[in-house]
Parts: structure tokens; sequence; C-alpha cells
């Protein structure tokens, strides 16, 4: 199974920096590798280079689940996101979602085929005040 993880939205240094720590997050939790998607880098231009997305290839059911797990984790820690998750399985929105809704939403994308491939998109927003 692939996650890519991105942000809806203008990306700038302070959404640059939340997805390097959700990167982190997820190295540390999951013993896995996660490759950073950059803009292009000129050299004056504010905010080029940043961080827009990240995607990780080749995960286990048991490494999805903690991936997931985590970028909820990192969610508490960064209140002002929502998380929207996207999969076969349909679409859950982790906002204030209970433990019990998270493990819910795992069972459910645990439930599906393991023959076949499966790309999970989990998109970042801002949460409007």
């Amino acid at each position: 199974m692939n996650i890519r993880i991105q942000f809806d939205g203008e990306t700038n240094q302070e959404t640059s920096s939340d997805l390097n720590a959700l990167a982190d997050l997820i190295c540390s939790e999951c013993g896995v590798s996660v490759v950073q998607e950059k803009q292009e880098s000129y050299p004056g231009v504010k905010d080029s280079g940043l961080t827009i997305g990240l995607t990780i290839a080749g995960l286990t059911l048991a490494a999805v689940q903690t991936a997931i797990t985590a970028a909820q984790y990192w969610k508490s820690e960064h209140p002002k996101y929502m998380l929207s998750i996207y999969s076969q399985a349909g679409v859950y929105t982790l906002d204030n979602a209970s433990g019990e809704e998270v493990d819910r939403m795992i069972s459910m994308i645990s439930s599906l085929p393991q023959d076949t491939i499966q790309d999970i998109e989990i998109e970042i927003s801002k949460k409007q005040h």
C-alpha cells in the first residue's frame, strides 16, 4: 500500500515546516522512509523549495495503521488542521475523531481485499475560522 500526504491550499514556510514534522514522526513511528516532494527552488523567491507533499510506498497493512495513527496524533498536536483520508473504503475526516472512530476507519481499510494495491491519500487542510 502507498500513502500520499499533501496540503490543500497555499503552502508556506509554516505548512512546510509542519509537513516536515509529520514526515519525521512517521519515519520514527513506522520505521519507513518518507519521500518529501518539494517545490522547485528559485534563487531570491520567497517560499520556493518548500515541502509540498509526502509519499510513503510499499507499506504493509500494519505500517499503514501506524502511519494513520501517527497522522492523527500529529493532528492533535496541530489543531489548526483537519485531515481527510481517501481510500477505496471511503472518505474519512479526522477533525475531533475519537480513538474508536480512527480504529473503525482503519478496520474498514483493513477489510479491503489485500491482493490489490491500494493507494491512500491524506489531505491536510487548515480549519476555517
